[in-house]
């Protein structure tokens, strides 16, 4: 594959007169990769899978530009992504039971991220770009079906899974009341790192469990489904873990007397820059329906309601606030941000009525 992008800038901007307005270069990427998977029938329903696979992926368009509001500046180190992915499957198959549990195993490497926020520590909007990351992603999945009767079955699903950066990122950040560039490829006053390594993926439970009971008889169907969620990560801040505001709020907690985030070597104090996480928890989901043949055409009712137990304390997901608990001044805040962050819940019990007429 290949893959090229640029910015077409409709706007001179004072920050970058002469690099703001027009087309800017192109960035232009050569991409592909390899898959392979078989599987080896090994007899009276048993089976195994095996899958691996290479590919090199282009970056982003999103992630690519420094500052796309005000420059055509692409973001230092743009590289393609490499990413290696394997995958062993065993299924097995007979008259009552189907089975499939699989464990895979992903490396990604030279991954960019870019976010944009507006950060009152420094009083500006700031542009962040973080590169030469590396993640990995592994875990198990099950997924079972056991038939005890022609019109009864039990479904079993469930994952426990990994998906976290390897390293700390290269960063590199912009501000836009003077587009001065902060990162690790600077010098001096605008040296800066990021702490990132052990964030993980967001927005989705790491470990989830479903058991469910199907009845399907003489025109009804009825579905009873109960869900566990749990190691529910929420976005993480880059801004919470550059290292200067680290080391800010490290002299702040330590002048207070609190407990600090650096030990006397420098280094990071294990769980001192822990990423939030939300509440996990049960949740119980029902269907009832009944298909009606009528002599001309057929009616089908269904009523499905979920989170039937009202368990409103899930965390559906979040995000970490980008702002410290500290000023400019290095005064403690009023309010405490690194740990108050935003979290989304599940809706409490709600449903939907479907009535379908069909002829």
């Amino acid at each position: 594959g290949y893959t090229s992008f640029q910015r077409d800038g409709k706007m001179r901007n004072g920050l970058a007169a002469d690099n703001s307005f027009g087309k800017s270069k192109r960035a232009e990427f050569v991409d592909g990769g390899f898959k392979f998977g078989s599987n080896l029938t090994l007899g009276r329903g048993n089976v195994l899978s095996l899958g691996v696979g290479y590919e090199h992926r282009a970056p982003e368009a999103r992630a690519a530009f420094m500052s796309p509001e005000i420059n055509n500046d692409f973001v230092q180190g743009l590289k393609n992504e490499r990413i290696f992915s394997t995958e062993l499957g065993y299924m097995y198959e007979n008259s009552w039971l189907h089975l499939n549990v699989k464990g895979y195993y992903s490396r990604m490497t030279n991954v960019s991220d870019w976010q944009n926020f507006y950060n009152d520590d420094s009083n500006s909007f700031i542009y962040v770009s973080m590169t030469d990351m590396n993640k990995s992603y592994y875990g198990a999945e099950l997924g079972a079906k056991f038939k005890l009767a022609s019109f009864l079955d039990i479904k079993l699903i469930g994952t426990i899974s990994e998906a976290k950066i390897t390293n700390n990122s290269k960063l590199c950040y912009m501000k836009s009341t003077d587009a001065t560039l902060y990162g690790t490829a600077q010098t001096g006053d605008n040296y800066d790192y990021i702490h990132n390594k052990g964030m993980r993926d967001s927005g989705t439970p790491l470990t989830a469990l479903s058991l469910g009971v199907s009845y399907h008889q003489k025109g009804w169907f009825i579905d009873l489904n109960c869900n566990y969620y749990d190691r529910i990560y929420l976005s993480y801040s880059p801004n919470y873990r550059f290292h200067k505001n680290v080391k800010n709020r490290n002299d702040v907690m330590k002048a207070l007397g609190q407990p600090i985030i650096n030990d006397v070597t420098g280094e990071i104090v294990s769980g001192a820059l822990d990423q939030a996480k939300g509440h996990g928890g049960f949740m119980l989901d029902g269907s009832i329906g009944r298909s009606i043949y009528l002599k001309h055409g057929s009616l089908s009712i269904n009523l499905m309601v979920q989170n039937i137990l009202n368990n409103r304390n899930i965390v559906t997901g979040g995000y970490e606030q980008s702002r410290s608990g500290y000023t400019q001044s290095l005064n403690v805040r009023g309010y405490s941000f690194e740990k108050n962050p935003f979290k989304f819940y599940a809706l409490g019990t709600n449903g939907m009525l479907n009535i379908t007429y069909k002829f």
